[in-house]
């Protein structure tokens, strides 16, 4: 059979409008339709009429009853289904918000359901792979596509240009993690007197009334749209990632790290999960997260100005060459491509920078 000329309608059927979905639909969308890799639209609300138009669905973060229902019907209408897996719902800790919800004996079983009943599955890192293996086979490994315009947005000019701003950013999800340099980023404060603490998203009271006044910058989150002109606008010298070693977190990206990166702001982060597989020369990899190594480490950068430039721009040329989403996007658009021809049997004309990455699927 000859290949067919055709790009490839995806519907995106999603749960939310949390970072996950800006990141892995949202933005991949708009690089997809610059490229003409895929022609994308996403809803909602669970329209069937605008489901049935799409040659492939990707479900994401769906556990209700009715979208078990509505793939199968799909399926038997030859739509290809897959299922993203964004997070490791298993093992949520106690305390994250989120255990509520998928901790739920039913909701879990159904999101174990959908995801076995779905022609293939995305996630996003090794760990995860190895859990959404259990319920399908077939489990594809997004890596995260960073845009690079980000490294040209501005911040604004600084009242004091000897100030050091040490920065994190995060939501309740994240109690415990950001628990881990509490006592640390105080000392800190009483060491260097021309340090200040930024955060964004979420610092639990019982961290910054203990702070000096004028010593620390709290922002609430913007949306998601506009989440990376506000992240630029605070000019952090140097980012933080502590993370708790926790299953949950070994399932997490080095999206902090990316996010930092682009901005050529070095990194100090924990030991735990995918920030042990880094090169040791993009960040400061502490040793453990003790207090006595968090300050170490973030007074490392604190005192070393030309570490933070060298360091920040080989976090920027390491992420420029594995994330750039103008390099990667076609290796995301190759497994839609790949499952699309194994479900339906159709082959098509593959566009250029989809060939380059299907034969390793």
């Amino acid at each position: 059979m000859d290949a067919i000329e055709k790009v490839l309608s995806i519907e995106f059927l999603c749960g939310d409008q949390s970072g996950p979905h800006y990141h892995d639909i949202f933005v991949p969308s708009l690089f997809f339709q610059q490229y003409n890799l895929l022609q994308c639209h996403s809803q909602f609300t669970l329209d069937f009429n605008q489901l049935v138009k799409a040659d492939i669905i990707h479900f994401q973060r769906q556990y209700a009853p009715e979208s078990f229902i509505v793939m199968q019907q799909l399926q038997r209408m030859g739509k290809p289904c897959i299922f993203l897996c964004d997070d490791n719902v298993w093992e949520i800790p106690e305390g994250n918000p989120a255990r509520g919800t998928y901790q739920q004996a039913d909701i879990i079983n159904r999101y174990q359901i959908i995801m076995a009943q779905a022609n293939a599955v995305t996630t996003s890192t090794p760990h995860l792979v190895e859990l959404c293996t259990q319920f399908n086979p077939k489990v594809y490994l997004f890596r995260n596509l960073v845009d690079p315009r980000i490294a040209d947005m501005a911040a604004p000019g600084r009242d004091n240009p000897r100030e050091i701003r040490v920065g994190w950013t995060g939501t309740p999800h994240h109690h415990d993690d950001i628990q881990l340099v509490d006592s640390a980023c105080l000392k800190l404060l009483y060491k260097y007197p021309h340090i200040k603490l930024v955060f964004i998203g979420y610092c639990p009271p019982s961290m910054y009334t203990k702070y000096p006044e004028g010593r620390y910058e709290y922002y609430n989150f913007v949306p998601v749209d506009a989440w990376y002109p506000a992240f630029a606008n605070l000019d952090i010298d140097i980012g933080l990632v502590p993370l708790t070693d926790h299953p949950f977190n070994w399932s997490k990206t080095c999206r902090k790290f990316q996010e930092y990166s682009i901005l050529h702001t070095p990194t100090v982060a924990s030991p735990v999960g995918n920030y042990n597989n880094l090169p040791p020369e993009v960040l400061v990899r502490i040793p453990g997260n003790t207090e006595e190594d968090w300050i170490k480490g973030i007074s490392y950068l604190i005192e070393n100005p030309n570490v933070r430039t060298e360091l920040g721009q080989r976090a920027f040329d390491y992420i420029m060459t594995t994330h750039d989403i103008n390099r990667f996007i076609g290796e995301r658009a190759a497994v839609y491509y790949k499952v699309y021809q194994d479900v339906t049997k159709t082959k098509i004309k593959l566009p250029e920078m989809v060939q380059e990455f299907i034969t390793s699927l």
